[in-house]
């Protein structure tokens, strides 16, 4: 796995270089759901991982399910960027309508995440915004009163 997340690292995939977006999607989520994975494959390749599943209908992805042992690290080790990447990978693939993860706990790892990095919302917004025009769906009510909940906490939180 080292040489993999190595080689990885090294060659920098794009998105544009990818042919087959859903088995690259499969490869590196299942590298991340190793610990060399979590803590060694870079940023770069969390925000392939966001793309990739934009690219994709939820339906495409088979047998590749939430793993809140990729999240429970990536908030102890405090790895913020990683973890907007996580949370935005979530939203699409596994929403809380779906049982991937819970609206409180999804709740928590946005304020959480939004005391370390104030422009998380706008970010999740983006990609959300994206995935609609990409798959012409609405975006889940789900995620508009999270994050609604979660600015309005934030904002009472600020000094």
């Amino acid at each position: 796995m080292e040489s993999l997340i190595r080689l990885l690292n090294h060659l920098r995939v794009a998105f544009e270089d990818t042919v087959s977006q859903t088995e690259w999607l499969r490869l590196l989520l299942e590298t991340l759901r190793t610990s060399e994975g979590i803590q060694h494959l870079s940023h770069w390749y969390w925000e392939l991982v966001v793309e990739l599943a934009i690219s994709q209908s939820p339906w495409q992805i088979h047998g590749i399910t939430y793993n809140p042992q990729i999240t429970a690290f990536l908030v102890e080790a405090q790895e913020w960027s990683k973890l907007e990447c996580w949370i935005g990978t979530i939203w699409v693939l596994w929403p809380p309508e779906t049982d991937g993860i819970t609206e409180e706990d999804l709740g928590h790892l946005i304020l959480l995440l939004s005391r370390q990095r104030p422009g998380v919302f706008q970010k999740l917004e983006q990609w959300m915004e994206r995935w609609n025009q990409r798959h012409d769906r609405d975006i889940p009510e789900s995620f508009q009163r999270i994050c609604k909940q979660a600015q309005e906490v934030a904002q009472r939180d600020t000094p």
